[in-house]
């Protein structure tokens, strides 16, 4: 409510990532990363299509509701550190959190 009174609405994380839940090789479900938008927080912190989001800010990814909430929830200009899944191999990525664009 502060920030509708404040900004006249309300600012949300973004990462400027498509996640999609898909079964990860020899393993559960993971979230596929479908799309990075270029120039945004996950692009700049390394990620692309075809990497799997294990976990953010040590929430794991197993909902894509739970990590769009995380993220959302992310103060623009924090970080998000995020585990990776890329060709088997596991590694840490830390994105600044951007603004979530309003609609067009």
């Amino acid at each position: 409510m502060e920030q509708i009174v404040q900004f006249g609405r309300v600012i949300r994380g973004w990462l400027g990532v498509n996640l999609r839940p898909q079964p990860m090789p020899g393993g559960p479900a993971g979230l596929l990363v479908i799309a990075v938008n270029p120039g945004g927080p996950a692009f700049l912190a390394g990620l692309r299509p075809g990497d799997f989001v294990l976990s953010i800010n040590q929430v794991q990814a197993t909902d894509l509701y739970t990590v769009t909430d995380v993220i959302a929830n992310a103060e623009p200009g924090s970080e998000l550190h995020i585990e990776v899944l890329r060709d088997q191999r596991r590694f840490r990525a830390t994105a600044i959190a951007g603004e979530l664009p309003e609609p067009v």
